[in-house]
């Protein structure tokens, strides 16, 4: 199967960060919620950096915000999953059940969207986009309305949103959002729309990407969550609208952000119908013995590093290959007892626990790989003498193809398998384990690093989205 290889959407990483953390929710149990003040439930505005986790076509879920406290005037901002993923708008007033979605869809695992859900029903007007718009990366988009829905609620409705109510992020009965949410602004009274360089957005001054900017909110209910406070995820920055969590811990504070967007495994390239979940670090395989890969392919330079938590010894294989390519036959990694190396069994009858960390150490520039065990690195010859911060003794070296065309690899074998991916973004493996550093449980060799957006090389093109922007034609 060929890989569904994503480049990551995002800024380096710069002294100056707005955004330093993100929160993830785990599709299953975990929400924030607070029960509102009256505010202005006509117009109001919800801003928000969104990586998507689940990508699985259930209808109507994902929800962002909502007002749940009631029969009617429910629903809110949500991701809209039938035929999408999509941004959203929805409400129920008395059951009339109006939706309006994106027509495009947004199924890029790997990437932080900005999204703006702006809402204003004193609005006049018959085009069916008047009172409810959303915006993604800055970009106005088209809506539609599906089949079965009603479409934009009427002028000078209230809104369920901002009633004064019990209010949720993350969801709406049990309809609940997969993924991560960083930077998350709520304007009570204003419909605000994100005109880049001056409300939520700016663009990197090096690379033109987009990335926070800080907002001042207002209103009765307005809030900013940075997520910054890994004991009290749902402090509002901003003032005293504080939310309370239920499902979420401080596990749950992710490095990852729009910033520094760090690699996960990859739903779209997963050919084993394994079940992804927190924030698409965890697996549990299944039992179709196919590849699954993770966003990012070995960087053609540099150092890298990354750990996995082995919750169980069910069979599963652990490592990395090549376009189409077996791990057992051709790559590098672990499966069952035996460690491979470029087809050849390297060691065989290693003691295998739940709780071991498998760990990776890639040098791009020589081909050199070490793979370790809770910290023992193994070397070619089926010692443990191998030394990444060295650079001596490999467990194996890439000669061919060349290493841009090596991909991080699970490959499940037994159902239920489960392992726990780091790439840095979570080093405590969803509250598992203490962590050395702030991506890792182990220090990472010498000069190894995480793989992120903010330790990639410069790109040649800096400004890459000036080369798309639409020209007009004269023919003179």
């Amino acid at each position: 199967m060929g890989a569904n290889l994503i480049l990551p959407s995002s800024s380096p990483a710069d002294d100056a960060e707005v955004v330093t953390k993100s929160c993830r929710f785990d599709g299953t149990s975990s929400y924030l919620s607070r029960t509102f003040s009256a505010g202005n439930r006509k117009i109001w505005t919800l801003a928000a950096w969104v990586k998507l986790g689940s990508l699985s076509p259930t209808s109507a879920t994902g929800t962002i915000l909502a007002r749940t406290a009631g029969a009617v005037n429910d629903g809110g901002p949500t991701i809209w999953m039938d035929g999408g993923p999509r941004f959203a708008h929805a409400f129920d007033p008395s059951g009339t059940d109006n939706v309006r979605m994106t027509k495009a869809i947004y199924r890029d695992p790997a990437a932080w969207y900005h999204v703006v859900w702006w809402c204003d029903t004193t609005v006049v007007g018959t085009s069916g986009d008047d009172r409810w718009k959303i915006y993604v990366n800055g970009v106005l988009q088209e809506l539609e309305t599906p089949s079965g829905y009603n479409g934009e609620p009427a002028q000078d409705v209230d809104m369920g949103i901002n009633d004064a109510a019990l209010h949720k992020i993350g969801t709406y009965a049990s309809q609940y959002f997969s993924g991560l949410l960083a930077d998350v602004y709520f304007v009570d009274g204003s419909a605000v729309v994100p005109t880049i360089g001056t409300n939520f957005i700016q663009r990197d001054g090096t690379t033109g990407q987009l990335k926070p900017k800080e907002y001042t909110v207002s209103g009765t209910n307005g809030f900013h969550l940075d997520f910054k406070d890994s004991a009290d995820l749902g402090n509002d920055a901003a003032g005293s609208n504080d939310f309370a969590e239920s499902g979420l811990a401080a596990s749950d504070q992710m490095n990852d952000r729009p910033t520094n967007n760090y690699c996960v495994l990859n739903p779209l390239d997963d050919a084993s119908g394994s079940a992804l979940s927190e924030g698409n670090l965890k697996v549990v395989g299944s039992s179709t013995q196919a590849h699954l890969g993770a966003t990012m392919n070995m960087p053609t330079s540099l150092k890298w590093y990354w750990e996995v938590y082995q919750s169980d010894t069910t069979l599963l294989e652990d490592g990395m290959t090549y376009e189409g390519k077996q791990l057992v036959t051709d790559g590098i990694g672990i499966y069952s007892t035996f460690l491979y190396g470029l087809g050849s069994t390297i060691v065989s009858g290693i003691t295998r626990t739940a709780g071991d960390i498998i760990q990776f150490a890639v040098d791009s520039a020589t081909g050199k790989v070490w793979v370790g065990q809770n910290n023992t690195w193994w070397a070619a010859d089926g010692g443990t003498d191998g030394d990444p911060s060295a650079g001596t003794n490999p467990t194996a070296t890439i000669t061919t193809p060349t290493i841009g065309e090596w991909q991080i690899q699970v490959w499940p074998v037994s159902s239920g398998a489960t392992r726990i991916y780091n790439f840095g973004a979570d080093p405590t493996f969803g509250g598992l384990e203490s962590a050395a550093t702030s991506e890792f449980k182990y220090t990472p060799p010498t000069d190894f690093l995480a793989l992120s957006t903010a330790n990639l090389p410069d790109p040649t093109i800096a400004k890459g989205h000036e080369y798309f922007n639409t020209l007009l034609y004269d023919d003179g």
